[in-house]
């Protein structure tokens, strides 16, 4: 296998499939030297999910988090801190986020949010880090408007120089502040900001089906969240790591000389990528270029 599996995401709720299915992925993605997973959905309504935590303790797996929207009670929260769990993680949008931050605030547990940035609270920012801090947040996701097509959210998505506002105010949040740190998720020209660091790397930007994919409530296997509808396979029928090596969508998203337009010109393709999801949606096109992305600096 030449491409590791490090990160997957894996969505569960009370109408996912059987133990055994998650079980045979986990040792998969664990063999893949996989490290990071985040558990979506609602996972405590799932009746396997204490089983599954003690797999992934089992299997070494031991950055996990966790996100939900339900309204939980601290057995709960003891229960993911048995396992070791990083963080529990809320969307700020839920009708529960006062309660659920109040108690895990309350039981010392590290907790982040998340928001999906668009026109009405982007320049909210502020006033929700001076919220997050009096609950000791420890992390604030933002999330870029195409994740709302899968959590199934009407948005009046921000227009490129929004997105790069929203940025650079992350790049400057976190430079001049460490009390509470500010993540941007499926924005991979985040990358164009850190000038100082470029170097560093020799390749990142979008992960999905290079280092990561992701697991939907049904088994599906999609190389991320926003992209829910190109399915490669089901964990129920298929081997997870025969779709991550054979997958010829996976296999193109690695390839970053087959992108088109302004990404394949672009002098950072091999640190950013741009979001697929956002070519798909437009152009239907998956590897077509991302036109959110304000950066001019293409070869002819």
């Amino acid at each position: 296998m030449n491409n590791f599996l490090l990160s997957m995401i894996i969505c569960l709720d009370n109408s996912s499939l059987d133990f055994e299915f998650y079980e045979k992925t986990l040792r998969e993605f664990a063999n893949s030297f996989g490290y990071h997973l985040q558990i979506d959905g609602e996972p405590f309504q799932y009746k396997y999910f204490e089983k599954i935590l003690d797999l992934c303790e089992r299997l070494n797996i031991k950055d996990i988090g966790i996100r939900v929207n339900e309204k939980i009670d601290e057995s709960q929260i003891e229960l993911i801190r048995k396992y070791n769990i990083r963080s529990v993680m809320f969307r700020y949008d839920s009708i529960y986020v006062e309660e659920n931050t109040n108690l895990t605030k309350r039981c010392n547990f590290p907790t982040e949010i998340s928001l999906i940035i668009d026109k009405k609270n982007i320049y909210e920012i502020d006033k929700i880090i001076k919220w997050a801090i009096k609950k000791h947040i420890n992390l604030i996701v933002l999330e870029r408007g195409i994740i709302a097509k899968y959590r199934k959210k009407s948005i009046d998505v921000l227009s490129k120089d929004q997105y790069r506002y929203i940025m650079e105010k992350v790049v400057k949040h976190n430079h001049e502040h460490r009390n509470i740190g500010i993540a941007l998720s499926h924005c991979p020209n985040k990358i164009l900001l850190h000038k100082d660091r470029q170097s560093d790397f020799k390749t990142g930007g979008c992960s999905a089906g290079i280092i990561s994919c992701a697991i939907d409530i049904n088994g599906n296997i999609i190389p991320c969240l926003p992209l829910y509808n190109v399915v490669e396979g089901n964990i129920k029928n298929d081997s997870l790591l025969q779709v991550w090596d054979n997958s010829e969508t996976f296999n193109k998203l690695r390839n970053r000389g087959l992108l088109k337009g302004k990404c394949g010109k672009c002098t950072y393709k091999n640190l950013c990528g741009g979001c697929r999801a956002e070519s798909l949606y437009k152009k239907n096109d998956l590897l077509d270029e991302d036109d959110t992305c304000w950066n001019e600096n293409v070869r002819g």
